[in-house]
């Protein structure tokens, strides 16, 4: 599998705290190894897997052997535009 980030996820990251990025690259690493670890989710999202790692969610899609992060924000506003 090979990750690959939306420019709207890079944007995303680089608001998060430093301090907060080990504990999302660590939720990453557990992607690459089990890519449908993350929830499915419904409605307006439903081509869409969200991963937790708290207090932030992660986004994804799968396609092909490629994991696409599609956004990643706190949980608060992560639904929303």
């Amino acid at each position: 599998m090979k990750l690959e980030f939306s420019k709207n996820a890079l944007k995303n990251l680089q608001k998060i705290p430093f301090s907060e990025h080990v504990k999302i690259q660590k939720k990453l690493d557990d992607l690459m190894t089990d890519p449908f670890l993350g929830k499915k989710l419904q409605g307006e999202f439903e081509n869409l897997r969200s991963l937790k790692a708290w207090p932030y969610r992660i986004l994804y899609t799968i396609e092909d052997n490629i994991i696409l992060i599609y956004k990643i924000s706190h949980r608060q506003g992560v639904y929303k535009s």
